[in-house]
């Protein structure tokens, strides 16, 4: 019994010395999964904005991986946090979008909202066009809220930007818009807790005042719960 005890105790030092005789890591080592990933530069319009590079594509440590993109997608990124610089050679010295993207999924997408502004450098110039500028909506056939007890607002979303505004509407259903807006936003009629209609609005690249509808006479879709089951 004691020989056996010795057996092993002899079985475990030799292992242990093994061990420490590896070289560091050596030893099962665990390497971080891989993740391809696609950058999407994506316009106020919806539409992919071309001649984007990506300059820099750094990690946490400081590692760059830029030179594993062939135009905008790469393969085999360890999976992680970076932070990205895309470029576009253009007048005034060139034209530079930040974001960071976090890779946790084999394949990952990386949309990236790019305005006129950034890439025609007119942003300045479009504030000053906008002064003085207005759009009205009005809300038609709004529900009945009897008692009134909550006011009615509408909310802008940017379709394919990252803007979100909301504006306060009348008594009569109207509302008013003094920006120079440019692209899709979906528009939603809210009242309290309550989406009494959506609609999807262009806003043309004109600079003119304008005046709209939005028709409320249709009942909104039931919202969607989606409740995550256990397995």
């Amino acid at each position: 019994m004691t020989s056996k005890r010795l057996g092993a105790a002899g079985a475990i030092w030799f292992l242990w010395s093994v061990a420490l005789s590896t070289e560091p890591g050596a030893l099962g080592q665990i390497k971080d999964p891989l993740a391809d990933v696609t950058i999407y530069p994506v316009g106020e319009d919806g539409l992919g904005v071309p001649l984007f590079h990506v300059e820099r594509f750094t990690s946490r440590d400081g590692e760059d991986y830029s030179a594993k993109f062939r135009g905008l997608r790469a393969a085999g990124i360890p999976e992680g946090t970076y932070d990205f610089v895309l470029k576009r050679p253009d007048s005034g010295g060139g034209v530079n979008i930040t974001g960071r993207a976090s890779l946790f999924e084999p394949s990952s997408l990386v949309v990236v909202p790019v305005s006129r502004s950034e890439v025609s450098r007119l942003s300045r110039d479009r504030i000053i066009q906008s002064r003085g500028f207005e759009i009205r909506g009005t809300l038609a056939h709004v529900p009945a809220d009897t008692p009134p007890s909550e006011p009615l607002r509408v909310r802008l979303i940017s379709l394919y930007g990252t803007g979100q505004f909301d504006l306060s509407v009348d008594a009569s259903g109207e509302f008013r818009i003094h920006n120079a807006l440019e692209g899709r936003y979906l528009l939603l009629a809210i009242r309290g807790d309550t989406v009494l209609g959506i609609r999807q609005i262009s806003f043309d690249e004109d600079g003119r005042s304008a005046d709209f509808v939005i028709d409320l006479s249709q009942a909104p879709s039931p919202i969607l719960h989606v409740q995550a089951s256990q397995r």
